[in-house]
């Protein structure tokens, strides 16, 4: 019983710890990263429009050079952590906000193709310009209702995986402080369930084996104080009815010696001829009557047993 409650404690709590290991670092770390992918794109999209509605309508009336409106852009991405690139309307860069514009001057469909596509495109990988995948947004630039250009953003999609592994982390933390605590609580679950078991157990065979003194002491719950209880009562009710058999075994053992004391000796005075020929008979009615009550005593004991049997009924 110890050892199948404790595998059972222990089987569930090893089963709930790796099916939430499990959970947090597959279902958990994707919806995690989702929600940041989700998070970056709506980061993009309103930089994307805070640009083209505060800076290109300026660039588009000429009012501010090429390398003033790069070095906003750049002041902006750097805050934000992502890349800007303006390009014209023949698909040429023509700003790159980053601190090295590799990509100035180059063409977009060269690059990539189908980057010029409105919309958003994830894990857009370019050798020559990322050395990571990004997540890109490009929204097309309309000045006097013609598309003049696009505007093209990027943000590291390393980075979100960075930050996701960091709250797995931190969640994977949490949850070892939990295991802990979810520890600690299965054991109490075995000191107060499990151990009150084992000493009632203990108990049950010591009374089977007669140690009526045993001393059974139960703490934690009161259905166990009670069960204790009770299985001590129990004890004490077996003792007393083990004595009383003590003494009725020694009662009927007195009562058929006697007799049959009676019937040994005077069979064997007649046998041997120390009882005269003419004494015999009143011996043998002697022996007839001790006979006779061994005979009483045995009836008396087989009725007896039959009350206790409850194969008899008194009318």
């Amino acid at each position: 019983m110890k050892k199948t409650l404790w595998l059972r404690l222990i089987t569930c709590y090893l089963a709930a710890v790796v099916l939430a290991f499990i959970l947090v670092n597959t279902y958990g770390k994707s919806l995690i990263e989702q929600r940041m992918i989700d998070e970056s794109k709506t980061q993009l999209s309103e930089e994307a429009n805070f640009i083209v509605s505060e800076y290109l309508s300026i660039f588009g009336d000429g009012t501010k050079s090429t390398e003033e409106l790069r070095m906003q852009l750049k002041s902006i991405s750097r805050f934000l952590g992502i890349r800007t690139w303006i390009v014209n309307d023949i698909g040429k860069i023509i700003i790159d906000s980053s601190d090295k514009p590799n990509a100035q001057e180059k063409n977009v469909a060269v690059l990539y193709p189908g980057l010029l596509d409105a919309g958003f495109k994830s894990n857009i990988y370019i050798a020559d310009v990322f050395s990571e995948p990004m997540i890109a947004l490009t929204r097309p630039i309309s000045y006097n209702y013609d598309v003049s250009g696009y505007i093209i953003l990027f943000s590291s999609y390393m980075d979100i995986h960075s930050s996701t592994v960091t709250y797995i982390d931190v969640i994977n933390i949490c949850f070892l402080i939990f295991l802990s605590v979810l520890l600690l609580i299965f054991l109490y679950i075995y000191l107060i369930t499990v151990v009150p078991l084992m000493k009632l157990t203990k108990a049950a065979r010591e009374y089977s084996q007669g140690n009526y003194n045993y001393a059974l002491v139960l703490k934690g719950l009161n259905d166990y104080k009670e069960l204790g209880a009770a299985v001590g009562y129990m004890s004490k009710e077996l003792s007393k009815l083990d004595d009383y058999q003590k003494k009725f075994v020694a009662n009927i053992s007195h009562d058929f010696r006697s007799p049959l004391t009676s019937i040994k000796g005077f069979a064997e005075a007649i046998k041997d001829g120390t009882i005269a020929h003419e004494q015999q008979e009143k011996y043998l009615d002697i022996i007839l009557f001790e006979t006779e009550r061994l005979n009483k005593l045995t009836s008396n004991l087989l009725e007896l047993n039959r009350f206790e049997t409850k194969a008899a009924l008194l009318d």
